[in-house]
């Protein structure tokens, strides 16, 4: 059951509406809470939530650490487009880097944590292996380390003789 009143949530938070009351009123929250947080949609569904009058600390600091989040990510993605452009690497920021912007209220889209490094310089020939088991030799040259909850490593080089 709380799949549906996550996704009930969920549309009524993307859509601006005010969930109905009753139906809220009903909704074993301890269940929809924890659903919602395995997925990263507390901070999502907390708008809706506070407009059908539910006061649930949960649900309101999931939005204010999304919101943080957010904006820390923000200022990181400033400094490596700046890395990026200083460099004359092209880039296209994908999915919820441009998406984030797209929600009512900022913080809704929750997102995974993302630590950005500037290397000045790599050492020679050396191996990494990317998450798809693609390798590549690293040369001499400035490079952008980045890492998603230390989950992944991928690395943006600038070389001179590319």
């Amino acid at each position: 059951m709380e799949t549906q009143d996550l996704i009930y949530l969920l549309s009524c938070a993307v859509n601006g509406m005010k969930p109905d009351t009753e139906r809220v009123a009903d909704m074993d929250l301890d269940a929809v809470f924890a659903l919602a947080s395995r997925n990263m949609l507390a901070a999502t569904i907390a708008p809706a939530l506070k407009e059908a009058g539910i006061q649930d600390n949960r649900f309101a600091k999931a939005l204010e650490h999304s919101a943080l989040k957010s904006s820390t990510m923000d200022m990181e993605m400033d400094a490596l487009f700046a890395e990026l452009d200083k460099a004359g690497i092209w880039y296209m920021p994908l999915k919820g880097i441009v998406l984030q912007h797209l929600y009512s209220i900022y913080g809704m889209r929750d997102c995974l944590r993302c630590l950005c490094q500037v290397c000045d310089m790599f050492s020679l020939d050396t191996v990494h292996m990317n998450p798809s088991g693609l390798d590549f030799h690293q040369r001499y040259g400035k490079g952008i380390q980045i890492r998603l909850q230390g989950q992944m490593r991928f690395f943006l080089l600038h070389n001179s003789d590319l």
